[in-house]
């Protein structure tokens, strides 16, 4: 109980702070994903300063979320094309594309330019294809798939009343999805093509207290959720896709992260303050035991091994940022211990990621160690992004027809990334996208030309940084949208003049002109306190 109502009270007066840079202040990783057009690539997704892709030489990059919009708060990352050469973001700000890594963002193409995408999920053997759900306020939301990389996309013709919430591709069985909306859930068994209703549990109230945990690794059918209720939350295991459920266990908490070993026999699940429950007869049955670290959090086995990786709350008292476990989570150690020790995302000068990062602060670094790079740089920001380019569509490229042998849990960890020579040059809009890969200290997987960890380059700005940009009508549109690409209304008038330029605030970083930092949300901290309140119960 006690730890509940600290935890409460240090979040609310985390919350409530008088003040917030452009790009959000102490960030937590949210996911990580893996994507499968980057074999290796190892991304944390947080809350308010978009992507930290960490390389196989250990160092880790930063990508803000201001270099699509300022705050924009990146949700998910699609990686699409057979040499992962297209992205898509889904944001705060709605969905976009970037075609050279990261630098430059264009708008999404209809019908996804004025949605709200709220997940991606692409297909692991066949790059060009992907599935989304939308949660947009003001318009029908919908599940949308792509066979050509992202160009067109195809409605599945549902129009929910409500807005979809989550959506999952089971690991053994790429072909099934399943989809949850606040009104009800679907599944898929043809890779999105077609969709079917399937019945909520009956143990749930509504739809919203339902939520998907995850599939088993080794069998396809094989489903666990969580109901959410008073005073405990509900664990069940469904063995025939979620068409019947059988509750398994009972957590007094919530929310729960789930994973499970490539076996589809252990398996964990982790609660905020409850903490870790192990099964080792594939979530039959489960047994409490102690949390090997503080704060851990957003637990995520590695596609094709049986590494977990996970991550901490760092400025609540956890010990790194992401870190990684060989055991399956009985043993932990970190591999990025802090958000200020990274380089600086590598593009060219003139482009917007450039421009609209190079001048903010990852993390919270103490007052005075983020010099000031390239206080022009605000207004930059503020431009339109420039339309879609006439790319087209992505060839399938000779890729497995949907009917084909269906490959388990992505391909193996070991997978080699395509070679230089079948990628384009960097400088084409068409750039291969980096080698983000994991492993520089010689695990099983790692890179064979990845250094020892002790050789490792040093935590600094990996490419000499570019100070000579062009005049400001020469750089290319880019920064905050126009009224056509808001999902919603957020109050924002392209016509508007300009706001006023950014300045610093005392610790070296962009303040948001015009913008405080908001003040605790009333619901989240009456969460926390049902979250005490169940734990004492």
């Amino acid at each position: 109980m006690r730890r509940a109502v600290a935890a409460t009270i240090l979040l609310a007066g985390a919350l409530g702070a008088d003040r917030a840079v452009a790009h959000g202040g102490q960030p937590q990783v949210l996911r990580i994903e893996f994507p499968a057009q980057l074999p290796g690539a190892v991304w944390a997704l947080t809350d308010n300063q978009g992507l930290y892709a960490r390389r196989p030489d250990g160092v880790v990059e930063w990508l803000c979320e201001d270099a699509v919009a300022p705050g924009a708060g990146v949700r998910s990352i699609g990686v699409l094309g057979a040499a992962g050469e297209r992205w898509l973001l889904s944001t705060e700000e709605g969905a976009f594309f970037t075609f050279d890594n990261g630098c430059g963002y264009h708008p999404a193409p209809p019908p996804l330019t004025h949605q709200s995408v709220r997940a991606i999920s692409v297909h692991p053997t066949r790059p060009h294809e992907a599935v989304v759900v939308t949660d947009a306020f003001e318009l029908a939301n919908d599940v949308f798939r792509t066979t050509d990389g992202g160009w067109t996309w195809t409605p599945a013709g549902e129009d929910a009343r409500g807005r979809f919430r989550q959506l999952l591709r089971a690991p053994a069985n790429p072909e099934r999805l399943w989809a949850l909306a606040d009104v009800g859930a679907l599944t898929s068994a043809d890779g999105g093509r077609t969709w079917s209703p399937f019945a909520v549990p009956a143990e749930a109230r509504r739809p919203a207290d339902f939520t998907l945990l995850g599939g088993s690794p080794a069998d396809g059918d094989v489903l666990f959720a969580a109901v959410e209720q008073f005073p405990e939350t509900l664990v069940l295991r469904s063995e025939d896709a979620g068409a019947r459920w059988a509750q398994v266990t009972t957590v007094p908490d919530f929310p729960l992260t789930f994973v499970m070993n490539q076996a589809g026999r252990d398996a964990l699940l982790l609660a905020p303050f409850e903490g870790l429950r192990r099964s080792a007869d594939g979530g039959r049955t489960w047994v409490a035991e102690p949390t090997p670290v503080e704060r851990l959090g957003c637990l995520t086995r590695q596609p094709g091994s049986d590494r977990l990786w996970g991550c901490t709350q760092v400025f609540f008292g956890g010990p790194w940022v992401l870190g990684r476990s060989d055991d399956f989570g009985r043993t932990w150690r970190g591999v990025f211990e802090r958000f200020e020790a990274v380089a600086r995302w590598s593009c060219p000068g003139a482009s917007r990621a450039e421009g609209c990062c190079d001048h903010l602060c990852p993390g919270e670094p103490p007052a005075g160690t983020c010099p000031e790079q390239a206080p022009s740089a605000a207004p930059y920001c503020d431009d339109p992004l420039p339309a879609l380019p006439p790319i087209g569509p992505l060839p399938d490229a000779g890729l497995p027809e949907p009917d084909a042998a269906v490959v388990v849990d992505g391909g193996p960890a070991d997978a080699a990334p395509p070679s230089d020579a079948a990628r384009p040059d960097a400088g084409s809009s068409d750039a291969a996208p980096r080698d983000a890969g994991l492993d520089a200290e010689g695990g099983p997987d790692a890179s064979p030309d990845a250094a020892p960890a002790g050789d490792a380059a040093p935590i600094t700005d990996a490419a000499p940084r570019r100070d000579a940009r062009p005049a400001r009508d020469a750089r290319p549109p880019g920064g905050r949208r126009v009224d056509a690409f808001v999902p919603y209304d957020l109050g924002f008038d392209a016509r508007a003049p300009a706001p006023p330029a950014a300045t610093r605030d005392d610790e070296g970083c962009r303040a948001l002109p015009g913008r405080g930092a908001p003040a605790a949300p009333a619901l989240l901290v009456v969460m926390l306190l049902w979250g005490a309140r169940r734990r004492r119960r």
